[in-house]
């Protein structure tokens, strides 16, 4: 092997899923055995190069075809499997020419229907650097509810609610907490805070506040009554399609991310791309 690929190779391996048990962001890889996972719900880059998701009927059927593989979502919104001795790319989830931006796969581990899905492109982040200039035009919803799920320790789907009794958001292995409390959400990296909304409120009802995430995309705080105090606005101004989105906690920034473009669930009995 030369110089080049053994650097290339081991930069590869630091951007592992450390810390992200369900989530599989952009540019980060799942090494050889390494995988997601919610219950007895996993998503494996087995050692045989077999991407297969225990619970949810899916399989890459590259068994044999590679050696010490592995998965990295890329920023075109791209699972690729890669031989790991050669750099080889053995499948690829999708052809699809999505816009460049940031991605997420995320593990849905609904009951009877547990799926990986590829959310994006992101749409708005706490992360006053972030930018998303697309046209407007977002990648395809595929439309199937996934009902049931269950609320994670690091994210938010469409329609979920976080109250201020059970307001902490936080990866594993982080030390990034996006809180509600006393009405105030924040995105804190250790004791900074990095991002802030505090809107008055009448006192006494600091406590009864909560913020969703909607089906276009918004994260919205609302109070007691409902009335929303504040409420995302995309980065490129342009108004989401209706659909699925989900909020990620992630090291220094929360990201929403666009509805998904391709999911396991609806790729179990049909033959995927391959490289």
């Amino acid at each position: 092997l030369n110089t080049f690929f053994v650097v290339a190779l081991a930069v590869a391996l630091a951007s592992t899923v450390a810390g992200q048990q369900n989530v599989l962001l952009s540019g980060n890889t799942l090494a050889n055995e390494e995988s997601l996972s919610y219950g007895s719900v996993k998503f494996i880059m087995q050692n045989d190069c077999n991407l297969v998701l225990y619970g949810g009927g899916f399989q890459s059927n590259t068994a044999s075809n590679g050696k010490k593989c592995t998965l990295t979502l890329n920023d075109n919104g791209h699972l690729i499997i890669n031989d790991g001795l050669t750099g080889r790319a053995v499948w690829k989830n999708s052809n699809a020419q999505n816009p460049v931006g940031r991605y997420a796969a995320v593990l849905r581990p609904a009951p009877g229907t547990a799926d990986v899905a590829i959310y994006g492109p992101a749409i708005w982040s706490t992360n006053a650097g972030f930018s998303y200039q697309g046209s407007g035009a977002v990648p395809h919803n595929l439309g199937r509810e996934t009902p049931n799920l269950p609320r994670m320790q690091n994210l938010l789907f469409s329609g979920q609610t976080l109250y201020g009794t059970d307001g902490k958001l936080s990866p594993n292995d982080d030390n990034t907490t996006f809180e509600l409390s006393k009405c105030q959400l924040s995105l804190s990296l250790g004791n900074e805070v990095k991002w802030k909304v505090a809107p008055t409120v009448e006192n006494g009802n600091e406590d009864y506040c909560h913020v969703r995430l909607d089906h276009r995309g918004h994260l919205s705080l609302l109070n007691d009554d409902n009335v929303v105090l504040f409420r995302s606005i995309p980065a490129n101004g342009v108004e989401p399609p209706i659909g699925d989105y989900v909020l990620i906690v992630e090291k220094g920034a929360t990201y929403i991310y666009g509805s998904p473009i391709w999911n396991t669930y609806d790729n179990r009995r049909y033959k995927v791309a391959s490289a």
